[in-house]
């Protein structure tokens, strides 16, 4: 297991403070996506993958984070925190897997899109 990391995609301005301050409480690492990384591997991030892995064009990618090695207490702990502070209600979120690491975010922002939606329509 690596150092429990965030890694946030889409998140500007105040909502990058915002996220440090939450993710520097807690002892977890922030890392910001920039829009031109988005076709990055998510791996690539984390040191589980090269960053040229499954690089594609970036798309457009909104607010989503994606916590890797984070432990369920952390999590819990996580979203709570982030929920009081305000920031990162509304995005996507998901946990680092062996599956997803070879995605790269503009792949898995689609995907937890799909999933979203369809969550929406039951």
């Amino acid at each position: 297991m690596g150092t429990p990391t965030v890694l946030a995609y889409g998140f500007a301005g105040p909502s990058v403070k915002k996220l440090r301050g939450v993710c520097d409480k807690l002892g977890l690492r922030l890392r910001r996506v920039l829009p031109e990384e988005a076709g990055r591997s998510v791996g690539s991030f984390v040191g589980r993958g090269r960053p040229g892995d499954g690089e594609t064009a970036p798309a457009e990618v909104g607010e989503m984070l994606v916590l890797c090695d984070v432990s369920e207490c952390q999590l819990e702990v996580l979203l709570s925190s982030l929920r009081t502070a305000r920031v990162g209600q509304d995005a996507l979120k998901a946990v680092f897997t062996d599956t997803n690491a070879r995605w790269t975010g503009s792949e898995l922002y689609e995907e937890l899109q799909k999933e979203r939606a369809e969550l929406a329509r039951k």
